[in-house]
C-alpha cells in the first residue's frame, strides 16, 4: 500500500529531526530502549550507523509512540496528532497481518479515508 510508504517517509523526517535534539544518546535511549526485542535485535545490528532509514514502519511507529510526549512538546503537536499516530499503527498492523484472502474494499476505503 503506497500510503504506508509515504507514512514511513514522513515519520523518518520527523524522527530524524527530533530525536537527536532530545538526547545526546538518542539512539540508545529513544530508539533501542523503546523497541520490542526483535526490533531491538535488528536495530542493534545497524551499529555504528545509527540510521533510522533501515528500520521498518512498525519500528518507526513504535519509536514515535513511545517517545510521543517528548516529540509533541518539541514539535507543538496536539492530541489529534496522537490519535492519528495510534490509528496509523492500527492500520499498519491490519495490513501487515491481513488474511490470505486480503482485506475487503470497505476496510481499504476506511483505512485511507481521512474523514472522521
Amino acid at each position: 500500500m503506497e500510503i504506508l510508504g509515504l507514512l514511513k517517509q514522513q515519520l523518518l523526517k520527523l524522527l530524524s529531526a527530533t530525536l537527536p535534539a532530545l538526547d545526546s544518546d538518542w539512539w540508545k535511549s529513544l530508539v533501542l530502549d523503546k523497541l520490542t526485542y526483535q526490533q531491538k535485535t535488528f536495530a542493534a545490528s545497524l551499529l555504528p550507523s545509527h540510521t533510522l532509514e533501515r528500520l521498518d514502519l512498525a519500528a518507526l511507529l513504535r519509536i514515535a509512540n513511545q517517545n510521543w510526549y517528548e516529540i509533541a512538546n518539541q514539535g507543538g503537536f496536539n492530541r489529534d496528532a496522537r490519535n492519528w499516530l495510534k490509528e496509523a499503527q492500527t492500520i499498519r498492523n491490519r495490513w501487515a497481518h491481513a488474511p490470505a484472502e486480503g482485506l475487503g474494499n470497505d476496510v481499504r476505503h476506511r483505512d485511507v479515508d481521512d474523514d472522521d
